[in-house]
């Protein structure tokens, strides 16, 4: 049970931090590209 919440945990988690990265980072018209690529 508490192996499974830390494994969403850490999923969510992952995900702020890629948006965070990619924010500051990437122009947002690449950014949309490479979303909508997924």
């Amino acid at each position: 049970m508490w192996s499974a919440l830390g494994i969403v945990y850490v999923v969510w988690g992952s995900t702020y931090l890629a948006i965070r990265i990619m924010v500051e980072t990437v122009p947002p018209l690449l950014g949309a590209g490479l979303r909508f690529g997924l």
